[in-house]
């Protein structure tokens, strides 16, 4: 395939990468630099989003939820939004092989770390 070949539908470069994080903020996919496909739904990835663009920064659970879902939810809300949490840290934790993850601390909130070196 020549350059002039390929269409601007081939070309899908994320708008957002970190570390081995592609994040698409358009199509809302997110993926690794090792080819994984993190499966997420349109909140995990906001969340993801929020988290990995302030890479290394804690954030709490109601600043999340806040941005995220727009309001600031009661306890059962906030339970839910705790549970997503902990599955969207899951998710990335396995996806990461190690070079990203997202820590929780009960004092500070969720953190989006990487371990990557630039060459």
């Amino acid at each position: 395939m020549f350059i002039g070949d390929i269409s601007e539908n081939d070309i899908q470069e994320p708008v957002f990468c970190i570390g081995p994080l592609n994040l698409n903020r358009q199509t809302k996919k997110a993926s690794t630099t090792l080819g994984t496909l993190l499966l997420l739904d349109e909140n995990e990835f906001d969340v993801l989003y929020m988290l990995a663009t302030r890479e290394g920064e804690s954030l709490t659970l109601e600043r999340l939820y806040a941005a995220v879902w727009g309001a600031e939810g009661g306890i059962q809300e906030q339970e839910a939004a705790r549970r997503i949490l902990d599955s969207l840290a899951r998710k990335v934790n396995e996806a990461g092989a190690d070079f990203m993850w997202i820590e929780y601390a009960s004092n500070s909130g969720y953190t989006f770390k990487i371990h990557w070196r630039r060459w």
